[in-house]
């Protein structure tokens, strides 16, 4: 079928093909191929009816795939953990004698390594913090009382996600990396 091509490249291809799909689908995420010239596509994974049950879906396993994509990337952290606030503690670091107050304690938060797996988790959330923990504790980490340092808002936003939000998050981590 593709005379150009040597038998022993097409067995690599194959063969990395399949490694990166077993790769992925030990990973929990859902594997989608496709060929666009012959309209064909396969799709390994679950899929719901119910729009709300699918959209639930789709978060966890976003935030699978960004996992899955800082690791291969190798990224360096950068010693911040992001996690939303409620209005009620955005005006407790909102303004202190005219400045930005640095410190605050959360209660009964979920901590996140990277900011995008932040969004996707609080979806609904509209602030977003970044804070700086001493060590670190792995990808997520909960605190029923946390006391943050070195707090910055990073996001203020307008209104929840959508999935069509969800979609350009995934499709910038596959660009970013």
């Amino acid at each position: 079928m593709y005379p150009e091509l040597s038998k022993k490249d097409i067995e690599r291809m194959v063969n990395y093909g399949w490694r990166m799909f077993y790769f992925y689908n030990l990973r929990g995420c859902d594997i989608i191929t496709a060929n666009s010239k012959a309209n064909k596509w396969m799709y390994c994974g679950s899929l719901c009816v119910d729009s709300i049950k699918h959209f639930n879906y789709y978060r966890r396993k976003l935030r699978r795939k960004i996992r899955v994509l800082w690791a291969l990337k190798k990224r360096e952290w950068d010693g911040y953990y992001y996690t939303a606030i409620t209005p009620e503690e955005y005006e407790q670091i909102k303004y202190t004698f005219g400045r930005p107050k640095t410190n605050l304690t959360v209660h009964n938060k979920v901590l996140f390594k990277i900011k995008n797996e932040a969004f996707v988790y609080y979806h609904t959330a509209k602030y977003f913090i970044r804070c700086k923990l001493p060590i670190d504790y792995g990808y997520t980490i909960y605190k029923e009382t946390c006391k943050c340092k070195d707090v910055k808002l990073i996001l203020d936003r307008e209104r929840p996600l959508t999935l069509d939000d969800l979609i350009k998050i995934s499709n910038d981590e596959k660009r970013n990396n």
